[in-house]
């Protein structure tokens, strides 16, 4: 196939799937996903005829939706459909994948993604893919996916999480923050979690004394980063 032919394959493609994610359609047309975003951007401008509005548009709706809706795709609820030379020719709707296998396409997407950009963060990766950063912590850390990609993978995936997440630990290090603790309105989670913190108790330690997620004691923390960090600003000015 030419580049001409792949180019034009790509803008029919998401001109006929417009709810489509850039992965997703790396996957159905085995293209790069960074080859894609560039005809796409070539093609930018163009009308989208069953949205009336332009391709760019489109891309922008897409993402905001994947952030929304954490995760649920087109292709989750669609089985593409192809004539004998592989082009697409529609699509049509598949009621019987149950919440497994969506599971298991979703965690096998977002390990390779991870590995693939080894230096992302959580926040990189909810960039990169459409899945809240929540979701994606689960499917990375899951035992389903250390059943799906193998303990030595899994055990890659955990190092690289460890070095790569922009720990709570390294922001109060990074910062004045304990400084400033009494003009922070914290709730009385956040200020436990604080406290334990101090005493430089890990994530998981606190989840598990205080029964919640991980992730929400991440959660916690990005909230107390945030009001720090308009505290802050509120002082400079």
């Amino acid at each position: 196939m030419t580049k001409e032919e792949k180019e034009q394959l790509v803008v029919e493609f998401f001109k006929t799937h417009p709810d489509a994610y850039i992965d997703e359609i790396s996957e159905e047309t085995t293209i790069p996903k960074s080859t894609i975003q560039r005809y796409l951007q070539l093609h930018q401008k163009e009308i989208i005829p069953t949205r009336n509005i332009t391709i760019s548009e489109q891309l922008q709706r897409n993402k905001q939706r994947g952030k929304q809706k954490g995760g649920l795709t087109f292709f989750e609820n669609n089985i593409s459909l192809k004539d004998e030379q592989g082009r697409f020719t529609g699509s049509e709707k598949d009621d019987q994948k149950d919440k497994v296998e969506k599971k298991e396409k979703d965690i096998l997407r977002i390990t390779k993604t991870f590995l693939e950009n080894s230096t992302s963060t959580l926040d990189n990766l909810e960039e990169l893919l459409p899945y809240t950063r929540d979701y994606i912590y689960d499917c990375l850390t899951s035992s389903r996916t250390k059943e799906m990609v193998g303990e030595e993978v899994y055990q890659v995936i955990q190092e690289l999480l460890r070095k790569n997440r922009y720990s709570f630990e390294r922001k109060i290090k990074d910062s004045s923050i304990l400084e400033h603790l009494d003009e922070i309105e914290l709730t009385e989670i956040e200020r436990q979690i604080m406290i334990l913190r101090e005493k430089g108790i890990s994530q998981e330690e606190i989840a598990s004394r205080l029964n919640i997620s991980h992730t929400t004691v991440m959660e916690y923390e990005d909230r107390i980063i945030e009001r720090f960090n308009n505290v802050t600003k509120r002082g400079q000015k």
